[in-house]
């Protein structure tokens, strides 16, 4: 043997050690990916395993017996099995003869069907020899005796061989497993293994001998169907690429696969025709690949059988041809076959087929399908057209009609289906078809389709806002029609590019749109303005990085804090920069209080998105976000010329009465831009903290849930800023944490040395129990670093919560449970009745007049919003005591109470409220256990 196969061997023998001794999947996968860079170095060819030396045999039965294990081990991920198939297929075949390889493999393919499917997982087990190395024992006999003895004679082998050439009536259906070890056969391209034949799968070549179990493969569940429909790929693209090594030498040649309606074309049309609408994620892709490879192989046996009596187009066009328009698989056959015959004679033979196509667009199902036809036909028009006005006529004769007729329709999935699959591309492919739809529409009078078609083709960068659009767009920028509305916007805000400066005109519009427009009650308008104006302002930001970088060259080579002296005299485009503060300054002045609803929530959306774009997302933080360094330069250029302050300044303070609003989206809008952007308390003194707090708890003492928890804000706003600004911060201002939350829980009437408190009667505690769980959610990092410093400290406040909490919770379901202590869950009517009669019992003489039914209801909200609220504290106390330092029979101990408080309260109330609140707290208090499996085991189970 040379020294090159010793070389090789000796490389094997160290991946075997390596993978031996390894577990770890991702290592695994590392270790094979330097396998197959070394199985392909291998030259030599052995007619079986007798005749390698006896330290090559051991290695390769090894190495083999590590991959198969890897292979049929379904806790390895995916890409590790197909790349353990891979391997030992490519090395199988690198090694030996095409006679030896193909039986092992196909002997392989057996043995991982048997191991899966016999349900023996078992069989995976640990050599207590050398804990860590995972083989496979089942077979393990049999694959020796195969590698050593193996002969056509063999029993076994001959009908492992003939059950896997087989048809599949007989046969079950692979397994995933299965799957990797074809894949990593069609894997082997540099090897004579394909086109050679046996009589064990009736002299015909490998490569055709395993389509049967290729076709088997994509009858599989849904879950293995991508890999299957790849395989089939791979299937064909291998046939492809090896044609004539397959048929050259072909002793009958009457013998055909792909050039008439044989078995393999009936079974791979059959496959095709099933998954043409399947919902699993690049099937689809896979099924076009396959009709076009089927096609290219049909027409080369043709041509090489000199046989043109069958024609696969055609063939397939008869076929669609009787299928019904709705039909989403017609589409996808047509989009194919039109590339391979003359489109005239189709379209002439079948000339509602551009009505048809376009019609048919509103199906969303198959729109996409669909347009691809549309391609084709187009794609035909301009190969057979050379001049660009015989395009026009052509395209206009067959098209422009059924196009136009689609825009200026009432049927909007329509509308929508042309607009976004057919015009984008039309623009694109036929030069100046955006001048002769629009010819069309401005004749006939049709003002949507024009102002749609004038988006589209500003989206493809084919034409700019001229004095003629923008008059246009400023004939219609207050029309009553909201739909009208909303394409204007879309023109001025789009773009080709996300850098392109607007300009002065475009501004211009837009200030005069937005302000007329903050009021508007419908949803889908107020959508498209909120994500126009986000696509609008990153376009703003760009552009002026971009400029920046222009006029500062070497501004990524110089020290950002260098920088400030360039930027004194750097000019960017000003129109852009006056736009954003005048939009935050509009913004702002319209949150003011008694502005509507509508009002208020989309400028204090639009503040949301400015903050967000020029803020938090040149940071990178952000999924698809890249940061950009250049922003903060763009900013402090603006600020040198007296524009953008509103990030340093108090324009944000403005928007405080917005947190105390009676709408739960406002009031959340404000707090967050408060919490998330606002430069106070920094060295602004007109806002004390003081005046908040006792503010908050004013509101926090209101029956009202809404005033509550616009206190709660108020309060944990001050928590947030003072006291917890960063888990930095937070975890060195621990000593100021529990005195301020004890504050908040000492305005529940809370007192260690008397506990049992008339709940009916005394001050309302929901809203300061909301708040305390506000604050509680930011504690986790400061109470953690307190634990290490004053653990006595935060247990007695956490002991002291907890008690409050039991005590409540108690208090009130026996409020609620009445007299009949033996009634631990009460119904509706029930509490109703004991709520009335505390009422009653509470009531002077004055007070009889007052309606009962009114003091009823006030006196359950209260009563159920106290249970919602302690349970929500319950839970934010548990995630701070997961954090703490301390023992963990403590830290169980705590838990344990929590959860048994939680299904306390589920087990012995009805109402509905409580019942979906706790239900949350103990969802979300289970969900936080998953952290740790030996607490969420101990505890859930």
């Amino acid at each position: 043997m040379s020294s090159q196969v010793n070389n090789v061997f000796d490389q094997l023998f160290q991946i075997t050690k390596q993978l031996s001794d390894e577990k770890a999947p991702s290592a695994i996968h590392k270790i094979l990916k330097e396998l197959y860079q070394i199985i392909q170095k291998h030259v030599t060819k052995y007619e079986s395993i007798n005749m390698l030396p006896v330290h090559a045999q051991t290695t390769f039965i090894s190495i083999s017996h590590l991959l198969t294990s890897i292979i049929a081990n379904p806790d390895f991920p995916a890409d590790s099995i197909l790349l353990s198939s891979t391997c030992i297929a490519v090395l199988v075949a690198e090694i030996f003869s095409p006679d030896f390889a193909s039986k092992f493999l196909i002997f392989l393919y057996h043995s991982v069907g048997k191991k899966i499917q016999g349900a023996t997982l078992d069989g995976f087990i640990e050599n207590e020899t050398h804990p860590k190395s995972l083989y496979i024992s089942f077979e393990t006999c049999q694959i020796k005796e195969f590698l050593t003895t193996s002969s056509e004679e063999q029993t076994d082998l001959i009908s492992i061989v003939q059950e896997f050439i087989q048809e599949e009536d007989k046969r079950k259906i692979p397994t995933f497993h299965q799957i990797a070890i074809l894949h990593g056969i069609l894997s082997c391209q540099r090897t004579d293994l394909f086109p050679f034949k046996s009589r064990l799968f009736g002299h015909k070549p490998f490569l055709i001998a395993i389509f049967n179990s290729i076709y088997l493969s994509c009858l599989t569940p849904c879950s293995s169907q991508y890999h299957a429909f790849s395989t089939l790929v791979n299937w064909l693209k291998t046939c492809q690429k090896f044609f004539h090594k397959l048929f050259d030498n072909r002793d009958n040649k009457s013998e055909i696969y792909f050039s008439s309606d044989t078995f393999i074309v009936k079974k791979i049309l059959y496959l095709l025709e099933s998954n043409w609408e399947s919902p699993i994620k690049g099937v689809s892709s896979f099924v076009k690949e396959a009709y076009r490879l089927l096609i290219a192989l049909s027409k080369t046996e043709c041509y090489y059988l000199k046989n043109y009596d069958f024609d696969i187009v055609y063939y397939l066009l008869d076929q669609t041809s009787k299928l019904s328009w709705k039909v989403k698989g017609k589409y996808i056959v047509l989009s194919i076959i039109l590339q391979f015959i003359d489109y005239t004679k189709f379209v002439k033979k079948h000339p509602d087929v551009p009505k048809e196509i376009i019609l048919n667009l509103k199906a969303n199902y198959a729109a996409s399908a669909i347009s691809e036809v549309y391609k084709s036909i187009v794609e035909s028009m301009k190969k057979e057209n050379s001049s660009l006005s015989d395009l026009h006529k052509e395209w206009c004769f067959w098209w422009k009609e059924p196009i136009v007729a689609s825009l200026v329709s009432n049927d909007k999935l329509l509308i929508q289906g042309v607009a976004n699959l057919i015009l984008p591309w039309t623009l694109n492919s036929i030069p100046n078809s955006y001048e002769l739809l629009l010819d069309v529409f401005e004749k006939e009078g049709d003002t949507a389709p024009t102002l749609m078609l004038m988006r589209i083709a500003k989206e493809s960068g084919i034409c700019e806002l001229r004095e003629k659009e923008v008059n246009l767009i400023r004939k219609y920028l207050h029309h009553q029609n909201v739909h009208l509305r909303m394409e204007i916007l879309s023109v001025l805000c789009s773009s080709s590019k996300k850098s392109e400066a607007l300009s002065e005109d475009e501004l211009k519009l837009l200030q005069d749109f937005i302000i007329a427009n903050l009021n508007i009650d419908s949803t889908s308008f107020q959508q498209l303005l909120l994500s126009q104006l986000r696509v609008l302002l990153v376009r703003i930001r760009n552009s002026l990085v971009q400029e920046y970088r222009l006029k500062c060259k070497d501004a990524h080579l110089i020290p950002e804090h260098l920088l400030k002296a360039k930027n004194v005299h750097l000019q960017l485009n000003q129109a852009q920069l006056e736009f954003v503060e005048w939009l935050v300054e509009t913004a702002v002045l319209n949150t003011f209080p008694g502005a509507s609803f509508q009002r208020r929530r989309i400028s204090l959306s639009i503040l949301n998105i400015i903050f967000d774009v020029l803020v938090v997302s040149p940071q990178g933080n952000k999924r698809k976000e890249k940061p950009s360094k250049f922003v903060k330069q763009v900013i402090q250029v603006a600020q040198m010329k007296d524009l953008w302050k509103f990030l340093i300044d108090e324009t944000l303070l403005n928007i405080f009465p917005c947190v105390t609003d009676y709408t739960d989206e406002v009031r959340a809008l404000a707090y967050s831009l408060l919490v998330e952007f606002s430069t106070w308390p920094g060295i602004y003194k007109d806002l004390p903290c003081e005046t908040l707090i006792r503010r908050g708890f004013d509101l926090c003492s209101n029956p009202d849930y809404r005033s509550n928890e616009a206190g709660a804000y108020l309060i944990c706003l001050v928590y947030k800023k003072f006291y917890v600004r960063d888990n930095k911060f937070a975890e060195s201002n621990g000593a100021f944490i529990i005195p301020y939350l004890s504050r908040i829980f000492g305005r529940t009437g809370y007192q260690e040395y008397y506990i049992l408190i008339d709940v009916p009667t005394v001050k309302y505690t929901h809203g300061v129990l909301l708040a305390l769980q506000y604050c509680l959610s930011n504690s986790k990092e400061a109470l953690r670093s307190y634990s290490y410093k004053q653990p006595a400290k935060v247990v007695q406040f956490v002991d002291s919560v907890m008690n409050f909490c039991e005590i409540t919770i108690e208090e009130v379901l026996n409020v609620l449970r009445g007299d009949d202590e033996k009634n631990h869950c009460p119904s509706f009517s029930d509490i109703g009745e004991a709520l009335e009669k505390v009422v009653i019992s509470q009531q002077s003489e004055i007070e009889k007049a007052v309606d009962l039914s009114k003091e009823v209801e006030l006196l359950l909200t209260c009563c159920w919003h106290k249970i919602k609220n302690c349970c929500f504290v319950l839970y934010e106390l548990a995630s701070c005591i997961y954090e703490l330092n301390i023992d963990i029979q403590s830290k169980k101990g705590y838990l344990c109470k929590i959860s048994d408080q939680l299904s306390y309260v589920l087990i012995t109330c009805r109402h509905r409220g409580i019942v979906d609140a706790c239900s949350l707290a103990l969802n979300k208090f289970c969900v936080m256990l998953l952290k740790d499996d030996d607490l969420h085991e101990e505890i859930c189970f």
